[in-house]
């Protein structure tokens, strides 16, 4: 079977539709969810349009690429951003309980190792939730 250079395995068809085959690797690719009531609250936490960008790209390190603590060269990769204001806006979050640093247990390899971690936000969002439901 041929593979392709991130060596997964293709297609091989002589008749290709390549709006097909966008749909199928869109698809395949996978998706990163973010909760609706997150994008509608964000604002109201105090996470500005820059820095909620940038936790959905480290939501989908995390899931897709399983980059627990992706340095800001890489994330800045996929952002009009530099190193350097990824790493202030990290800082910026971090200092406000918006996201924490935690230590991660990867039993198949037996390592512990360091990770953002996305707790605090969603304690921060389940409160206004609360208030939403209650109101």
């Amino acid at each position: 079977m041929p593979l392709n250079r991130s060596g997964s395995v293709i297609k091989c068809d002589q008749n290709v539709n390549i709006t097909a085959t966008f749909g199928a690797e869109l698809l395949l690719k996978g998706i990163t969810s973010i909760p609706n009531i997150l994008l509608k609250v964000y604002s109201r936490v105090g996470i500005s349009d820059f820095q909620m960008m940038l936790l959905i790209h480290l939501i989908r390190l995390k899931v897709e690429e399983r980059k627990f603590y992706p340095a800001p060269e890489i994330i800045a990769q996929y952002m009009e951003s530099d190193p350097y204001k990824i790493k202030n806006e990290l800082a910026v979050l971090l200092e406000k309980e918006m996201i924490a640093v935690s230590d991660y247990y990867d039993s198949e390899r037996n390592v512990i190792f360091k990770g953002y971690d996305f707790e605090p936000l969603f304690l921060k969002v389940s409160d206004i939730w609360a208030g939403i439901r209650a109101g």
